[in-house]
């Protein structure tokens, strides 16, 4: 005989909780790592617009920081451009 813990979490309603939780979770790790990926191309493309010739001098945060909303616009320029 099941007791009545053992019948709420063998439970459908159970079974679609657990799944939801599962596939936002997956969701949510799937957004973090593009949101991830995103910024590490944002700061590269930032960092190359401010140093164009690739000098091996050193850059620092405040190098980049004004051309990281002139990266921004240029991608997305190019996604409208690409779909």
């Amino acid at each position: 005989m099941k007791n009545s813990f053992s019948k709420i979490v063998s439970s459908p309603e159970m079974k679609n909780l657990e799944w939801e939780i599962f596939r936002n979770g997956v969701t949510s790790e799937l957004l973090m790592e593009k949101a991830g990926i995103s910024g590490v191309y944002l700061h590269g493309l930032s960092a190359e617009m401010g140093n164009p010739e690739n000098t091996s001098s050193g850059t620092i945060a405040n190098d980049i920081l004004p051309y990281i909303p002139i990266a921004i616009n240029q991608i997305k320029k190019s996604e409208f451009r690409n779909g």
